[in-house]
């Protein structure tokens, strides 16, 4: 029951960090990639659609560099309840942006745009973490390579 309890609030620590890390090296990369001159270059050479492509590069990556330590954790920590960890630790970054819909509703033009971005944000969010997890847990084992 003790380790129940101690897992619970483990994962809450790890979806609250989680965010905060994410949101955190989100912000100082965008910072350093997406300066002044590579907007002006950008909007010059590709118009929106090159920036949408360097957001989504970013996004990406980000995804990745913050995930795999946490999925790492999860997979030993979790064992088989791995997958339901993994899709809260994700889920939550992704309901603060289905939260937001609202107020970007009413401020932004071009809605079918936002609907597709908003939907492969999401998707992002919610495939990478559980994939990277299944990825930790499967390579996680007592079995050592020994040698020929």
């Amino acid at each position: 029951m003790k380790r129940i309890a101690l897992l619970t609030v483990v994962a809450g620590a790890l979806i609250w960090l989680y965010a905060e890390i994410y949101l955190w090296v989100l912000g100082h990369v965008s910072l350093l990639v997406l300066t002044g001159s590579n907007v002006h270059a950008a909007m010059d050479t590709g118009g929106v659609v090159l920036l949408r492509v360097m957001y989504f590069a970013i996004d990406l990556f980000v995804t990745l560099l913050v995930s795999i330590p946490f999925a790492y954790v999860i997979a030993r920590l979790y064992g088989k309840a791995w997958l339901l960890v993994a899709v809260l630790v994700g889920g939550y970054l992704a309901a603060q942006d289905l939260f937001g819909i609202p107020v970007v509703w009413g401020l932004i033009q071009d809605h079918q745009r936002y609907l597709i971005d908003l939907t492969i944000v999401t998707a992002r969010l919610l495939v990478v973490l559980p994939v990277l997890t299944y990825v930790a847990w499967r390579l996680t084992s007592n079995k050592r390579w020994r040698g020929p």
